[in-house]
């Protein structure tokens, strides 16, 4: 090839345009946020922290009642039946002592009221219900008798009875299960396990005088209460 010819073939090669893909632009680098968007945008710990916040806090749940509410629930049934059998006694029964049936309706009453006065002291350690001669009375060991003289009247025993039986059950009222399976507050004598223990041998206590209670209505010829 001549000078000519190849100076030619150079001019053409100068020319001719760049490929399409050198034609294309630089790929433009990505926009920065801009500073007030960066500096509106709150960190993730901020914004999980005000979630957080907004919720409602959980409520602790109640101590639970159901042994202590089944408990006084017993006791109150055998508290009613005690009244159902001693209705329709004439006032001159209330020391009646049929053949073999020693324990009349007052000395019943009267050793209610005492035990549970008793009882009521296990559950707060305060002071009896009942006057002190009330032990000697109708506390354990204590024979009843048919003098009048001896006792206070039927409807101060029958009170006292009220009174203390009540007391018991202010107290537990106000307990939770949790605090009426801790130990009583004076001496149970071996008879109660704990404070809830207490209303069960309460109503067992008064169970057990509703059988006698319902001798002494036979044996007096009184109307079966069932």
């Amino acid at each position: 090839m001549s000078k000519k010819a190849a100076k030619k073939v150079a001019k053409k090669a100068v020319k001719k345009p760049a490929s399409k893909a050198a034609r294309k632009p630089a790929a433009k680098p990505a926009a920065k946020p801009a500073a007030k968007t960066l500096a509106k945008a709150k960190p993730a710990k901020s914004v999980a922290k005000k979630a957080a916040s907004s919720k409602p806090a959980a409520k602790a749940a109640a101590p639970s009642t159901v042994m202590r509410d089944r408990a006084i629930a017993h006791a109150k049934f055998t508290y009613g039946l005690i009244q159902k059998f001693a209705a329709g006694f004439a006032d001159d029964q209330v020391l009646a002592q049929p053949a073999g049936i020693p324990n009349h309706l007052l000395w019943t009453f009267g050793h209610l009221a005492s035990t549970a006065s008793w009882m009521n002291g296990l559950l707060t350690g305060g002071a009896p219900v009942v006057p002190e001669s009330y032990n000697a009375l109708f506390g354990m060991g204590s024979k009843p008798t048919g003098d009048a003289s001896m006792y206070p009247s039927f409807d101060e025993v029958k009170k006292a009875y009220e009174d203390s039986f009540n007391a018991v059950i202010a107290a537990a009222s106000g307990s939770s299960d949790a605090d009426l399976l801790k130990a009583t507050e004076q001496d149970g004598g071996g008879f109660v396990i704990d404070k809830l223990d207490v209303l069960t041998k309460i109503a067992f206590h008064d169970g057990w005088h509703i059988g006698q209670l319902a001798d002494l209505r036979r044996g007096l010829g009184l109307p079966s209460v069932f």
